[in-house]
């Protein structure tokens, strides 16, 4: 190549848009990102009809090749949109992977909540374990996971009640322990598409907040649940009622510090009707939540689908769905800024599903990119 078109090429090359991310998987979906305290990055997703994980010890410059962390027999995703594995990794950066699976022989066609752990780096994982007492009751197959400091992996879920949908919890240990672990019901007729969202602070106590169900008010409100206690009392965290009469399938997202003192809540609701859905943050110092701030700067599209993690800081980083430019991208903001990013660029295929997670200073998303998984970091 000549001098001439090698300048040419290097400023055409300088001149094109960054990459949004780094591949992960592709032909996956539904992605869920944890992160050890070594700054590993763990990644469970849909894939080849089974539950598949990537590991990134590099600070999500690359990952490994997929492995398969739940068997479904090449059914699982399909046909149950938005309801997608989980992952949880402790201290001893031990994996806890979790699903909704058909593996009952009994009820092939029904799902159930099913974990399972990796000791050795997602080499070999435990026999799955149902994580719902009932078989068949957590049809619906909405959840969610947090890892406590003694490894004990806390679990909230969706079961059918009498009236709907109702909150379950249950804090799980050794997979392998014959005595089963105590269940708890803590909340009734919830939204009954919206998972629920939980998080643990460093002294293994669990946080939730949930979507309320339908039950003759003027709007389903977000609910936050300060401890896994039945005689917990929920607190309502939007001070604007959310005008949503009907489910709108799109969950809220927690995230507390490792004191127990912050907590972080993200949702989507439709309140100016004016506008499309927008997606919302509030705090909580002390046990009551401030007012709740819009996170999106457009308000004139849709914005949904938010995941909250707090840094080291005590900063808010939130990702979500955005629909400002035609081709729906991934979003995201820190509460310190709240300048918004376009995580995903103006050539790239449809954002979806992100899921942000923070260790220390580290903060990074995974997200659907078209029909694969993928990867960015948010802050160094």
């Amino acid at each position: 190549m000549s001098p001439a078109l090698l300048s040419l090429a290097m400023l055409l090359a300088a001149q094109a848009p960054a990459p949004s991310g780094v591949t992960v998987a592709e032909n996956a979906g539904l992605p869920w990102l944890a992160l050890d305290p070594d700054g590993g990055l763990y990644v469970v997703f849909y894939r080849n009809g089974n539950v598949e994980l990537s590991i990134s010890t590099d600070s999500g410059k690359t990952f490994s090749p997929p492995v398969t962390a739940l068997d479904a027999a090449k059914k699982a995703g399909v046909p149950f949109p938005r309801r997608g594995p989980r992952i949880a990794v402790d201290r001893q950066k031990r994996i806890f992977v979790s699903a909704p699976l058909a593996l009952d022989p009994k009820n092939p066609m029904t799902n159930d909540l099913y974990w399972t752990l990796s000791a050795d780096q997602g080499r070999t994982f435990s026999k799955p374990q149902r994580i719902n007492e009932t078989p068949g009751a957590a049809a619906e197959s909405l959840h969610a996971t947090a890892v406590g400091p003694s490894g004990d992996l806390h679990a909230a879920w969706l079961e059918t009640g009498k009236k709907g949908q109702d909150l379950y919890y249950v804090k799980l240990g050794d997979p392998s322990a014959k005595k089963g672990p105590r269940t708890l019901r803590l909340a009734l007729n919830v939204c009954e598409r919206c998972a629920p969202a939980i998080a643990v602070d460093a002294k293994g106590n669990p946080v939730l907040l949930y979507r309320e169900g339908w039950q003759e008010k003027k709007s389903r409100q977000i609910q936050f649940l300060p401890s896994a206690q039945p005689t917990a009392k929920p607190l309502q965290v939007n001070a604007v009622d959310t005008h949503l009469i009907n489910c709108p399938e799109d969950p809220p997202s927690v995230s507390v510090s490792a004191d127990g003192k912050t907590v972080a809540a993200a949702w989507m609701d439709i309140r100016d009707l004016d506008t499309d859905c927008n997606v919302y943050l509030a705090f909580s110092q002390g046990g009551k939540f401030a007012r709740e701030s819009r996170v999106n700067d457009d308000a004139r599209y849709y914005q949904g689908h938010p995941s909250v993690a707090l840094d080291a800081q005590g900063v808010a980083w939130t990702a979500w769905e955005d629909g400002r430019h035609g081709v729906q991208r991934i979003y995201a903001a820190n509460s310190k800024t709240e300048t918004n990013l376009s995580v995903t660029g103006p050539k790239d295929q449809k954002g979806a599903a992100p899921c942000v997670a923070a260790q220390g200073a580290f903060v990074g998303v995974v997200f659907e990119l078209g029909p694969h998984v993928a990867f960015r970091a948010l802050s160094p």
